[in-house]
């Protein structure tokens, strides 16, 4: 907010040491791009924080935890695939503001010099190219992160916390939290107070 107060009170003014070199009308249109550019950050951040919000509160990391705990492969590997899907969902939810900012706002402003066919290839080979090098990262990070977790945490030897990395899922481990058996209290460790 403040850095668009800021080019908002100096849109027509153009700093003195700038004067000679630049004209008032770029001036302005820089700083007219600098504000439709915040705004559609802030429209992010907006959308980011709803993202988190779903992944979190809405249950949408247990559903996708759920969802990937059907299939009758290593718990290992369903770790993967939710990393794997959890970034590739938020990318299409995130999708529609990068075409915005390309096409609209850069476009607009006469920054833009792509095509939507060119936007879709440079989209689908950075797409390929996460997945090439995302999803053995992702493995890395799950491996490291539950070796460390297993040993640190849990107290499991290496053998044990590899062991369990990957051996197969039992009915028991696919349990959900929310599935959990409510432990009763007895009226006996009651205080009488």
């Amino acid at each position: 907010r403040r850095q668009a107060h800021h080019v908002t009170a100096h849109r027509d003014q153009v700093p003195a040491s700038f004067r000679q070199r630049i004209p008032l009308e770029a001036h302005r249109k820089a700083a007219d791009y600098t504000l439709a550019k915040l705004r559609a950050e802030e429209l992010s951040v907006i959308i980011a924080a709803l993202m988190l919000l779903i992944w979190t509160l809405g249950g949408g990391l247990d559903n996708l935890t759920a969802l990937w705990s059907g299939l009758d492969w290593p718990p290992f590997w369903q770790g993967v695939l939710l990393l794997v899907s959890v970034i590739t969902i938020s990318s299409l939810v995130e999708l529609p503001i990068g075409v915005w900012k390309t096409f609209g706002i850069e476009g607009r402003f006469g920054f833009n010099r792509s095509t939507p066919w060119r936007y879709l290839k440079d989209l689908l080979t950075g797409t390929l190219l996460a997945l090439v090098l995302g999803v053995p990262l992702a493995a890395a990070v799950k491996i490291v992160v539950g070796h460390w977790w297993r040993t640190r945490v849990l107290d499991q030897t290496w053998e044990q916390a590899s062991a369990e990395m990957f051996q197969e899922p039992s009915p028991s481990r696919l349990r959900r939290t929310t599935e959990m058996p409510v432990v009763e209290s007895d009226p006996a460790d009651e205080d009488p107070a």
